[in-house]
Order: C-alpha cells, then structure tokens, then sequence
C-alpha cells in the first residue's frame, strides 16, 4: 500500500488560524425593534482595507455579516472592523 503525502497548508488553512486582535465593538441592535437577539451569522463577505475606525483603532479588513433579528425578522448587515496579522506563505 503506497503511503500517503502530507497534505499541505492551503491559504484558507492559514487564514483560519490566523491570529487576530479582538476591538470591543458596540452591539449591534435591529434598526426596527432595537433587539440585540440575532440569528446566526450567513453570507459573510471581506474586504482587505487598511485605516482607523471611529475608536482611533487601526483595521485591516472590513467585513459584513448578513443576520437577521430573533424577535421581529428584519434582516440586517452587521459591520465590522478587525485587525489581523499578515498571512506569511
């Protein structure tokens, strides 16, 4: 039986493990019931962006995560700022 190669890291790999700087960011609330109960995250999309956000914190991506509200049902878009490390290859 042949023996099986290692398989490599991927770039997905990485950025899963990734180490990343946790801001303290408001809570986000449903713009109609003002409910901070959501459901789960779904249609996660990321920006690689650099700047300061509005605590004077730098950030190297924007990312948007589509969730709605647990007590009403509106749908909303919550955005986020994180600092991340670079991913070395």
């Amino acid at each position: 039986m042949a023996k099986k190669k290692p398989r490599k890291a991927t770039t997905k790999d990485k950025a899963a493990t990734a180490k990343t700087e946790t801001l303290e960011v408001p809570v986000s609330r449903c713009p109609m019931c003002q409910s901070t109960e959501r459901t789960a995250y779904h249609t996660t999309r990321e920006l690689e962006y650099t700047g300061i956000n509005a605590n004077h914190q730098p950030y190297t991506h924007v990312v948007w995560r589509r969730t709605s509200c647990a007590s009403c049902g509106q749908v909303r878009i919550d955005k986020s700022f994180e600092n991340r490390e670079p991913v070395t290859p």
